[in-house]
Parts: C-alpha cells; structure tokens; sequence
C-alpha cells in the first residue's frame, strides 16, 4: 500500500485509502474515507468555528479473521499498514455513510463510549430504518489542529440502552481549549 499524505498531520493514521480488489474481482473504492477537514460551526456563538481535521481507521470496513462473514474466503483481506483484517463488505456498505454522520456531528446523538473515546449510535437509512450503528471516534489535539480519528464502526445488535448523551460542541469546545473533555457523572 503506497502512503499518501492530503494533510501535514503528525500521526500515522491513512489519509489516503486504496481501493480494495475482492477475491470475486471485484473492486471497492475507499475513497469516502479519505482524510478530509471539516469545519463545524458552533450554533450558539457565530464567531466560533472548530476546523477538524477527520481521519478513518480500517476498522470501519474490515473485521478480525475470526468474525468474518459466513463463506467469505480470508484471503480477501485489506493490506493495512497496521494490521491485515478481513474486508468485510457489509462493514464496507454502512462505511459509505459514515463521512455524512461525522460531518452532521452536532446534530448526532454522541455519546462517552469509556476510555478516551466518544460513539454516534444512530442513523436513518434511504428507506427511512433507523440503523444502531456504533461509531467510535477519538478525539485530541496535534500540532496545534484538532482532530478526529474514528477508530471503528459496526452494526450493534441490540439497542444502546440508558446512555448520557454529549454534546459534540462541548467536546470541541473543550479540545479548542485544551480543557479536560466531558465525561459522564459517575
């Protein structure tokens, strides 16, 4: 896999994905996933903008060789320069959605997902299906730019349960100052 850069960032995370050639021959693009800078605008003070700068694990299109789907050959894996995983093209469907949800960050249902990470659970399909669809994003400051790594995204399959909600401007707001970011109360 060749590494190309669409932003000096000081990480290693890809910027730049390439297409995945399944073991059927068929081609997937990856190029929703892309790096890319979203500026999110803060709804109660205008003169308040937060640039992001959005970067997508492998995660949110492959699985471990051990869930893979049923009859899917694992040879068909996804060369990452971390770690090679099984490319798994339901994962790969419901990632075609995920640049839309992150760039709707303020209006998603977000929530503390335990450690250092944040989750967007929900999202309404085409045909108007409401999708429990767990996404799990970092958050953190380097070299002086805002950034969103999401680390993985899959199919919940049961409902989310009781869970505080958090607001994404108030993280942003946090991360902008290098204040400690919200956590739930405990």
């Amino acid at each position: 896999m060749t590494i190309k850069k669409k932003f000096n960032l000081a990480d290693n995370e890809v910027q730049c994905w390439s297409p995945h050639t399944h073991v059927t021959g068929e081609v997937f693009c990856l190029e929703h996933l892309d790096a890319e800078l979203i500026t999110y605008q803060d709804s109660k003070q205008a003169d308040i903008c937060y640039k992001f700068y959005i970067t997508y694990s492998h995660h949110c299109f492959t699985k471990d060789e051990h869930t893979t789907q049923a009859g899917q050959n694992s040879v068909s894996q996804y060369p990452s320069p971390k770690d090679r995983r099984a490319f798994h093209i339901g994962r790969y469907n419901l990632s075609k959605s995920l640049p839309q949800i992150i760039r709707t960050l303020p209006e998603q249902f977000v929530y503390h997902g335990g450690y250092d990470n944040y989750c967007s659970a929900t999202f309404t399909d085409p045909q108007g299906n409401e999708i429990v669809y767990q996404i799990v994003f970092s958050v953190f400051r380097s070299q002086k730019k805002l950034r969103l790594h999401v680390e993985s995204a899959y199919l919940l399959d049961k409902g989310l349960g009781k869970i505080k909600k958090v607001k994404f401007e108030k993280i942003a707001w946090a991360l902008l100052r290098n204040k400690k970011l919200p956590r739930p109360a405990n």
